[in-house]
C-alpha cells in the first residue's frame, strides 16, 4: 500500500491539507487497483467534514437537515 494511503480516514490530515484528496485522485489514475481505496478517502472525509459543520450549528441552536 502506498504511504500516502496511511492517512485513509484521518478527518485531521483532509483538513489541514485539502489539497492532499487532489493529490491521491491523481495517483488513482495510474494505480486503478487503488481505485475503491480512493472513493472511500473522498468520501469518509467529506463525511468527516459534513458531521463537523452539523455539530457546529447544532451548537448553535438551529436545525441541522438530518
Amino acid at each position: 500500500m502506498d504511504e500516502d494511503f496511511r492517512f485513509v480516514g484521518d478527518f485531521q490530515a483532509c483538513n489541514e491539507n485539502p489539497f492532499l484528496l487532489r493529490k491521491w485522485g491523481e495517483k488513482i489514475k495510474t494505480q486503478q487497483n487503488h481505485i475503491l481505496v480512493a472513493l472511500c478517502i473522498m468520501i469518509s472525509c467529506h463525511y468527516m467534514i459534513l458531521k463537523t459543520n452539523l455539530s457546529l450549528c447544532s451548537n448553535t441552536n438551529t436545525i441541522a437537515p438530518f
